[in-house]
């Protein structure tokens, strides 16, 4: 978000107050391509898609590093959401897709979600692998995923 807004490739298009402030940007030669930094949990990602939906969104792509279960998938390796499986509700767990995808099938509109693999969580000591500064990956996502927006 701070390259795109260096590089004056987004514009702040709406300020959301509440107890988890945030801005809604708009990119500025898409002006109809719509991004916010995403929040943590999927009780605030449901929400936002909620939110999103108010503001007559048709379709939403989620991106971001994503914890891995499996050590062969490297930092930085892109992996496409099928689905997602929960055991109840919005719960307590590792963020997973499940509640996003029941959002978006709930209010009608086209949701994907490309994510990168990020630290390692299959061990029993976890691994950061820098998985959050990977600059590089997180900037060519996020154009992809707006190329994916246009193009539906």
């Amino acid at each position: 978000m701070n390259k795109l807004a260096s590089r004056k490739e987004i514009e702040p298009y709406y300020e959301v107050a509440g107890e988890n402030p945030f801005t809604i940007y708009r990119f500025v030669k898409e002006p109809d391509v719509l991004i916010v930094h995403g929040q943590v949990g999927c009780p605030a990602c449901g929400g936002n898609l909620d939110l999103f939906n108010a503001f007559g969104v048709t379709k939403v792509m989620f991106c971001g590093g994503g914890g891995v279960l499996d050590r062969n998938i490297k930092v930085g390796q892109l992996l496409l959401v099928e689905g997602a499986i929960r055991d109840e509700g919005f719960s307590y767990h590792y963020v997973e897709q499940a509640g996003c995808i029941a959002v978006a099938q709930f209010r009608g509109f086209d949701y994907g979600a490309i994510i990168y693999g990020g630290d390692d969580v299959a061990s029993e000591e976890w691994t950061d692998r820098g998985w959050n500064t990977r600059e590089g990956i997180r900037y060519n996502l996020v154009t992809l995923c707006k190329e994916i927006v246009l193009e539906l």
